[in-house]
């Protein structure tokens, strides 16, 4: 009778769990199905339901695309867009160096972290530059994220922690779209032009030029006294340092030139940089006499102008990386 009731209830128990399963996996298809469904209207119709900007301001499809086809490089360049707009993989590649810009648009320590643990033993680089650009080690790297997922399309456990490491729902909810998309569908979505409006042009390697004679120039900026500094990002610094260490790469880290007076409005600088001087090595190109004129050397308050780039890359590979070749 015991044994009876025994098997009975077991029954009744793997009878629930099946029961459980099956609605499970009828709710995540009909979640799966209507975020696909909503995904297409949002794509057609402009709305707000879904952030998934294809593409990226900074051509992000298209760099993240190349990225998984390029192997063992000299150096590896990650950071905001001071870094795909500011190290021409072209000047590099005249001085002998092979080299990959891996920077996006917005991309904080956190995007920077899970990028360089996706590729680093793919790209096998022997030097990785590290742009820190103080305002994106304040933020909370959403805006980056969506950039990110959206153009990516092998997703891997990589991009799923880095989303749960952002603990933002929107950006999980375009995360499990992409996955669905790109992934799992392969799907083409669109193809992304090596020339943009903006007057932006995608060069091999990861490097966006711009071509353009209007120079967005401003000569006063309001005195900024603190900027608050996320301990999330402030960990993925160390963390990316501590990778390259353990793959036995040389990290420098750098804060690419800025317009003077922008730089000079944030009155923190020198807390900045001995923060990040204590963490690695470190070069503030700012306090750096590189020559550089606000009115000709800038195309805004803080993007060099390719005439920037040119002045700054040939003073970077003579005076850095040159020094420090075997």
């Amino acid at each position: 009778m015991a044994l009876n009731l025994y098997i009975s209830n077991s029954d009744k128990m793997i009878n629930f769990l099946k029961k459980i399963m099956f609605i499970s996996l009828i709710s995540l298809t009909i979640t799966l199905v209507g975020l696909k469904v909503f995904g297409y209207i949002n794509q057609y119709l402009k709305t707000s339901f879904l952030k998934y900007p294809a593409g990226g301001y900074g051509h992000t499809y298209t760099r993240l695309s190349e990225v998984e086809n390029i192997k063992n490089i000299d150096i590896l360049f990650l950071g905001s867009s001071h870094s795909y707009r500011g190290f021409d993989t072209r000047i590099f590649r005249k001085y002998g160096y092979n080299t990959f810009n891996l920077g996006t648009s917005g991309q904080t320590p956190i995007q920077s972290k899970f990028l360089l643990k996706k590729h680093i033993k793919q790209l096998n680089p022997k030097i990785i530059i590290f742009d820190l650009y103080h305002k994106t080690s304040s933020i909370n790297g959403v805006e980056s994220a969506f950039d990110i997922i959206s153009n990516t399309k092998n997703m891997s456990y990589f991009d799923l922690k880095m989303c749960i490491e952002i603990k933002d729902i929107e950006v999980l909810k375009t995360f499990l779209y992409s996955y669905i998309n790109n992934t799992l569908l392969k799907e083409k979505f669109f193809e992304e032009t090596f020339k943009k409006k903006y007057n932006d042009k995608y060069i091999i390697g990861g490097f966006v030029e711009k071509s353009t004679s209007n120079l967005n120039y401003k000569s006063n900026f309001p005195k900024i006294s603190e900027i608050g500094l996320s301990k999330k990002q402030l960990s993925a610094i160390d963390e990316i340092i501590n990778v390259s260490k353990n793959n036995n790469v040389k990290i420098i880290l750098v804060n690419t030139p800025l317009n003077k007076q922008y730089n000079l409005s944030y009155e923190h600088n020198n807390y900045f940089d001995s923060l990040m001087n204590s963490k690695a090595e470190y070069i503030n190109f700012n306090k750096l006499n590189l020559s550089l004129n606000d009115t000709i050397h800038f195309y805004d308050k803080d993007h060099l102008s390719q005439k920037g780039v040119e002045l700054f890359n040939k003073y970077f590979i003579e005076k850095v990386l040159d020094s420090i070749k075997p």
